[in-house]
């Protein structure tokens, strides 16, 4: 009889070992798998922020794309949402390791918020690498162009724009330092807004004249 319990102990004991081993295997399989690297295109970047611009006006970023695998690719970018668009990325092949050079470009149409998506694909994968794009277009994309007669004094250096809201005596002065040209264009109006305009002559004492004559411009709605 004790020769039989220790036949049963041993063969308990193989059972439970054997029984081990597999689950040993499917952990190392699992952990094996999980370590593997599948990105193959990186980016300097992941959000490119332009900030704010002028309607009218164009920004512009640079964004780095490098193949990351260790095969030859064939890489093409492509930028969604209004505004923004994407040069240098044309089917273009790149070595292992060797990067490109993405220009990316925001252009405004109108005041406000804007969002898009640059999109990058390669031959080897054609899950895309996804950059978000962001920026903001200010002011209204209106201008007003005011031209004057020159001043027959000989003394005269330049001249000093000014405009208002509300007609004279609230006008406020819109160039920094006397302008020498006898035009000037203020591109900080906004639509549906009447303003009033008068100019000053400047000479070398920077002494200053008084008003010109007042003309309105209203500028058409949004």
């Amino acid at each position: 009889m004790s020769l039989d319990f220790r036949i049963a102990d041993c063969v308990v004991a193989e059972r439970v070992r054997l029984m081990a081993i597999p689950a040993l295997l499917i952990v190392a399989v699992v952990c094996g798998c999980g370590g593997g690297n599948a990105s193959h295109l990186s980016a300097n970047t992941r959000n490119v922020n332009f900030g704010s611009v002028n309607v009218g006006s164009t920004n512009s970023q640079l964004v780095t794309i490098t193949n990351e695998s260790a095969t030859n690719v064939n890489v093409s970018a492509e930028a969604s949402g209004t505004g923004f668009a994407v040069s240098g990325a044309a089917n273009t092949a790149l070595t292992p390791q060797q990067s490109m050079s993405l220009y990316v470009t925001f252009d405004p149409a109108a005041a406000g918020s804007a969002s898009g998506t640059l999109s990058v694909t390669s031959t080897a994968s054609p899950a895309p690498l996804n950059i978000q794009l962001s920026g903001k277009g200010t002011g209204s994309g209106l201008s007003v162009v005011l031209n004057w007669n020159p001043s027959t004094s000989s003394s005269i250096v330049g001249y000093n724009v000014y405009r208002s809201t509300q007609g004279p005596g609230s006008y406020s002065k819109l160039n920094s330092s006397a302008n020498s040209s006898t035009s000037y264009t203020d591109t900080s109006v906004t639509g549906n807004t009447t303003y009033y305009y008068a100019v000053t002559s400047v000479n070398a004492s920077n002494e200053e004249s008084g008003y010109s004559n007042q003309v309105s411009v209203t500028t058409p709605g949004d």
